[in-house]
């Protein structure tokens, strides 16, 4: 939800079986967007654009938080590509509400005030990623984005959950009718998601969990060998893994 860098120990430890792709999204990390910032649906949009432009045929998919409900979202305008999904403390049922404490920052006016104006989530994020206190170079990393209005003004719209239900009714109806794997891997000291896994596991047909006590909401920056070997355990679970046989991302 900030930037690809929070996957860059899973990129490692996958690499040298799978091709990984992991993109930043609009305004995010290394990527540019609309001034106006950019909400869920025009998210999927664009990243439904790069999974047609690398021209894949079939690929496994992990999501963490907005890259949940955006990528599943992205791939639900082809189904058939996707094999394999990991999902990390995220929502993606169209009725999921934030904290009653995190809804008045989010409010008309408010929100404008805060989130933009006082660019409040550079300042929140250390309450949810522990890395960042005990690094600053990383703080500033993870902080980089926030410098720019347009980056804000997407948060606000990401978290006033612009387009959101939309793209998740169209994930659920496809998730019915999917049939591969699922892992939902939960950081169980998640301030904001808290329990919604048990939600997700009433909803995911045949999903499996894996709680990691020890982890927030940042799984992969709290815990990143376990999350890199239980996604990398996942992934080649029942598959033949000869050298170059297929493409994954």
């Amino acid at each position: 939800p900030v930037s690809s860098l929070e996957f860059r120990a899973v990129i490692g430890r996958l690499r040298p079986r799978f091709r990984v792709v992991a993109p930043d999204l609009l305004s995010f990390g290394q990527s540019t967007g609309p001034a106006k910032g950019a909400g869920f649906t025009q998210q999927a949009r664009a990243l439904r654009g790069l999974f047609d432009a690398l021209s894949l045929d079939r690929f496994d998919f992990v999501g963490h938080d907005w890259g949940g409900p955006i990528g599943l979202g992205a791939a639900a305008e082809a189904p058939g590509q996707v094999d394999r999904i990991v999902l990390l403390n995220t929502s993606i049922l169209p009725d999921f509400e934030p904290p009653l404490a995190w809804r008045p920052i989010i409010a008309p006016l408010i929100g404008e005030l805060t989130l933009v104006g006082a660019n409040l989530m550079s300042h929140t994020l250390p309450l949810m990623l522990e890395a960042v206190r005990h690094d600053r170079e990383l703080h500033q990393r993870y902080l980089e984005p926030m410098a720019h209005a347009a980056t804000r003004r997407t948060i606000l719209k990401l978290e006033r959950r612009d387009g959101y239900e939309a793209v998740c009714q169209r994930i659920v109806r496809w998730l019915r009718e999917m049939g591969g794997p699922r892992l939902l891997i939960w950081g169980t000291g998640d301030p904001y998601f808290r329990r919604e896994y048990r939600r997700l596991q009433a909803a995911i047909p045949d999903v499996r969990r894996i709680t990691l006590p020890g982890a927030g909401h940042f799984a992969s920056e709290d815990a990143p060998e376990a999350v890199s070997r239980h996604i990398d355990d996942f992934l080649l679970s029942g598959r033949c893994t000869a050298p170059g046989l297929g493409l994954r991302a």
